[in-house]
């Protein structure tokens, strides 16, 4: 059975450093992945997309 694309972005190793993280990786992809599936491409459009949803 294949796999979804959230068991993907759950195996990413984060490079971030441990302290101050304040959300997971996995779902920031998740967010950035949706956003850009509606349209929207830039950072400021990603974060506005968050913000709405």
């Amino acid at each position: 059975m294949p796999r979804s694309l959230v068991e993907y972005l759950a195996e990413l190793p984060d490079p971030r450093i441990p302290r101050g993280r304040q959300y997971t990786l996995e779902g920031l992809l998740q967010l950035a992945v949706l956003a850009m599936l509606t349209g929207n491409t830039t950072l400021v459009d990603i974060a506005h997309f968050d913000r709405q949803h």
